[in-house]
């Protein structure tokens, strides 16, 4: 088995076409509904926060090893360099008595003001550049938006698609709302049938998967009902409220895809099953582990 730089070596190497033709239009995707409307994405969602993130040595972009850089919600460098074994001398956990989450925030800084992110949006900015050509030139038109400061902006804005499909429907018509991101629609579905006592069934020719996708993730051993899916929502309607909420959906701009997908049943046993494509059906169970690429 193959895995890490080598891996992804063997990958670019082997298929570098058709994988950065399928980067270009998701970079494309998301400009165009950026210019649907600027001025809601530039400000929903946003939050001022610190950056930490790993960077080669050199300050490029780096997503496997590397050295710990952190930046301030201004951008300014709080420390760079670190090693990341180092981890517990710059990152400390703090606990409140009505959760059992834990809030890591930067020592230096303090709990009050020193929490982070650590996504793609802290990523992007808080390297100093992209060894590939193409991405570094989509990096620096992305961090132009901000005008010398961070991009702090990084949530799809779907209040008002939901707002449109509570609009279509009588109210409790709309029973559940759920956002499929940890563990992707195959996990979602199997923590609401959980703990709502129900079974579904769903179709799988009715699930809305880009032929991009698809490609990607035979080619990287994933399935795509386990992909983490950002500004996209599951919704679990009345069933005589179906197609009123589906077509409220399709007239939204972010809604355009949507699909009917499958239906609630009763079971004791509580499973999320799949007719597939070649007429059988098959149990969609939880997500189990890491979804590593195989490559064997």
């Amino acid at each position: 088995m193959i895995v890490g730089h080598e891996a992804t070596r063997l990958l670019v190497n082997s298929d570098s076409g058709r994988l950065t033709a399928w980067a270009q239009d998701a970079v494309n995707i998301a400009k165009q509904l950026h210019a649907q409307n600027p001025a809601l994405y530039d400000s929903f969602g946003s939050f001022r926060s610190n950056m930490l993130s790993l960077v080669r040595a050199d300050g490029a972009l780096e997503l496997y090893d590397g050295v710990i850089r952190a930046r301030d919600e201004a951008g300014k460098i709080i420390f760079d360099g670190a090693s990341d074994q180092s981890y517990l001398d710059l990152i400390e956990e703090e606990v409140k008595p009505w959760t059992y989450m834990k809030f890591p925030f930067l020592k230096s800084v303090g709990p009050e003001h020193g929490w982070y992110r650590v996504g793609p949006l802290a990523r992007l900015q808080n390297c100093d550049f992209i060894p590939s050509p193409l991405a570094e030139a989509q990096r620096r038109e992305f961090v132009a938006w901000g005008q010398g400061s961070p991009v702090h902006a990084d949530s799809a804005a779907l209040h008002t698609l939901v707002a449109a499909m509570l609009a279509a429907v009588p109210d409790g018509a709309v029973r559940v709302l759920r956002d499929p991101t940890r563990g992707g629609l195959a996990t979602t579905l199997n923590e609401i049938a959980q703990q709502s006592g129900v079974g579904m069934l769903l179709q799988e020719a009715a699930i809305p998967v880009l032929p991009q996708v698809a490609a990607a993730c035979e080619l990287l051993g994933l399935d795509p009902l386990y992909i983490a899916n950002e500004g996209k929502l599951v919704a679990i309607v009345a069933p005589e409220a179906a197609r009123a909420v589906l077509a409220a959906m399709r007239a939204h701009p972010l809604g355009q895809r949507a699909a009917q997908i499958g239906q609630v049943s009763e079971d004791a046993n509580r499973f999320v099953q799949m007719s597939t494509a070649f007429g059988g059906r098959r149990v969609v169970d939880w997500l189990s582990g890491e979804p590593l690429p195989r490559i064997c």
